[in-house]
């Protein structure tokens, strides 16, 4: 397995097992991936973008972009706010290594966030955007 897929399959294992958050949510419709969509809200969508710098190859530096999309009932925006904070923090600041050893000291760290209204008049649809950086030390030995 590659070294973006194992921490993609890391997030989508770590977010999905948080029982906190799989009950704000209601589900537990969390992806890798920005381009995927669903017909069931809330969910989540999470994607890394790794910046290869060939002269320090063992230290990379990723955005890691977390969407969260909800359409409220009745415009109430409280859940997809808990939501943003439960990720808040689950993520910021969170390190991990990958069982295997594929990358290690991987660190998370919360850039900024926003809220990105759909127009309410023909679907009230919320975005929540969460951007990061996301930075670890991959084995010398593995390519992408």
């Amino acid at each position: 397995m590659d070294t973006i897929a194992a921490i993609n399959d890391y997030m989508f294992t770590y977010l999905r097992a948080d029982t906190t958050l799989t009950t704000l949510m209601g589900n537990s419709n969390i992806q890798a991936g920005l381009a995927y969509r669903s017909k069931v809200f809330p969910y989540i969508v999470f994607a890394l973008n790794p910046e290869v710098n060939f002269e320090t190859s063992i230290v990379v530096n990723c955005d890691f972009q977390v969407d969260i999309w909800d359409k409220p009932d009745n415009g109430v925006t409280t859940r997809i706010y808990a939501i943003r904070n439960r990720l808040i923090k689950l993520l910021d600041k969170h390190t991990f290594s990958l069982d295997s050893d594929e990358a290690k000291g991987i660190r998370i760290y919360l850039n900024s966030l926003g809220i990105v209204l759909r127009d309410p008049d023909t679907e009230f649809v919320l975005h929540a955007i969460m951007l990061s950086s996301l930075r670890y030390i991959r084995n010398e030995d593995l390519i992408y």
